[in-house]
């Protein structure tokens, strides 16, 4: 088995767009690296960097197979970068990346990388991917938003990203006679968005049918990433008795740190249901209805334009093996 590691196109980013490039057709895909540069420009001193910095430009990534296995069209990962950039640092919280943008006035060229998740882990493959299958495709997509999306404040309209380039590597393995990977999986992770309108309990109503590894919540209001948007956390399962109940916000915060060896961004809430990298704690929610995460805003924060909850799902899913003849 040899690990294969090579760059497969380049992505030129466009403001408020999706751009696209196909997989390669071979061997068996384990991790995407996207390799950004770009030359930003500021032109006053009062620009402030949000809390999701350089990932808030990117919208969305996700990659879809189109009849692959049994499956038809199907999408196992979708996340916003700032959503993949923390799991990458729940995953590996020694990680840390260029993500901090200077914001000196003048031209400043920057880099940045953003790895892509297909298995659930470097050690585990569970979820490889066949890309190599004659009959199947796999696609890249990404979603750009704007500057404002990283920089704010009085000068953040004067943030002008040029010169901006996305490369693309991916970690493949060739198997020789005789070797092989089950296939028969997937490392699910996607996310959604709802707003907050009113102080209280607002409940994140989650899909079930596979087996969870991690749910977490990334918390705005007027915009922007903050802690003490949440008194209360609460993740409940039909059937279950409640698995994970975080009475306060501090509790919480500092179980991370203990597991992580570092705050996460601000705004950031985990149920790590693969903590100790074996299955112990995952969630089984197949053949149940229901799963929720329940989180109380405090009644004395008042909700202001743009609060939201940005949430990401980590999951392990199944593929129907083909009945013998098929």
């Amino acid at each position: 088995m040899q690990r294969i590691e090579r760059q497969i196109g380049t992505i030129t980013p466009v403001n408020s767009t999706t751009q696209y490039l196909d997989i390669p057709k071979i061997e068996f895909l384990s991790e995407i690296w996207l390799d950004f540069t770009l030359t930003n420009t500021i032109g006053t001193a009062t620009a402030v960097l949000k809390p999701e910095s350089v990932y808030g430009y990117i919208k969305s990534v996700t990659v879809t197979l189109n009849g692959y296995l049994s499956l038809g069209t199907v999408s196992p990962f979708t996340l916003s970068g700032h959503l993949a950039y923390q799991l990458n640092k729940i995953d590996r919280p020694d990680y840390v990346d260029n993500s901090t943008l200077p914001l000196t006035v003048a031209a400043q060229a920057w880099t940045f990388h953003l790895r892509i998740p297909i298995t659930v882990s470097d050690a585990n493959l569970a979820g490889i991917i066949w890309t190599g299958n004659p009959r199947a495709s796999a696609r890249l997509a990404i979603t750009f938003g704007a500057e404002t999306d990283v920089v704010t404040g009085a000068g953040g309209s004067t943030s002008v990203f040029s010169a901006m380039s996305c490369g693309v590597r991916t970690v493949t393995f060739q198997t020789a006679d005789g070797e092989g990977f089950d296939i028969f999986s997937l490392h699910g992770v996607t996310f959604q968005t709802q707003g907050v309108s009113a102080t209280g309990v607002q409940t994140v109503t989650l899909p079930p049918g596979n087996l969870y590894l991690r749910v977490w919540h990334a918390i705005r209001n007027t915009s922007i990433l903050q802690n003490g948007l949440v008194t209360q956390g609460q993740l409940e399962v039909q059937n279950y008795a409640d698995p994970i109940t975080y009475a306060d916000e501090s509790r919480w915060l500092n179980l991370q740190r203990w597991r992580y060896l570092t705050d996460l961004a601000v705004g950031t809430y985990v149920y790590d249901l693969f903590w100790t990298r074996t299955l112990r704690d995952a969630i089984d929610t197949s053949g149940i209805n229901l799963i929720t995460s329940k989180l109380t805003w405090p009644s004395g924060t008042a909700v202001a334009a743009t609060a939201d909850i940005a949430t990401g799902i980590e999951q392990y899913l199944r593929i129907p093996r083909p009945k013998q003849g098929q």
